[in-house]
């Protein structure tokens, strides 16, 4: 349980903020609990949450899971995190993920493609990528449609 220093005034409950430190009045409440404002930055938060934080080693257990290909419902139940929760953090490690840089110079490169879908068969989505073929590193990627503009992309 997070705890809170809890400050007496003559009409509300103030609580410090868990952003800036500054002081919190109440902010009515939801689904029973009461909610504090900050005055400073704005944000809303509540004394005590039911669920903890996910846990740093969790983060890193997700990435291997995934880079080993397992599903988002088998990642949710060996880690024992809700389904939205493991999305969200795949979602949020994906945007970190930087093109590759390359500095090569007469080297003969291989274009691949693999198709995949997002929700349903309908919403599919191409992932083309350039790979060279003495090294067999990743020179670039695209993801998106599979069109003759993003192939010559890589091209």
């Amino acid at each position: 349980m997070v705890s809170h220093s809890i400050l007496l005034s003559k009409k509300n409950i103030i609580m410090k903020c868990l952003y800036c430190n500054n002081l919190c009045i109440k902010k009515g409440k939801k689904n029973d609990v009461q909610r504090y404002a900050c005055k400073i930055c704005g944000k809303t938060q509540q004394k005590h949450y039911k669920r903890q934080r996910i846990p740093e080693y969790k983060y890193e257990w997700i990435a291997k899971l995934n880079n080993e290909s397992c599903g988002i419902r088998s990642i949710s139940r060996l880690l024992q995190i809700t389904k939205s929760s493991v999305q969200r953090l795949i979602c949020k490690m994906s945007m970190q993920i930087k093109k590759p840089v390359s500095e090569e110079e007469n080297q003969t490169y291989e274009i691949d493609e693999l198709r995949t879908y997002c929700g349903n068969k309908n919403n599919e989505c191409w992932i083309i990528y350039g790979i060279n073929k003495t090294t067999g590193k990743i020179i670039d990627f695209i993801v998106g449609k599979r069109t003759k503009i993003n192939i010559k992309q890589l091209a």
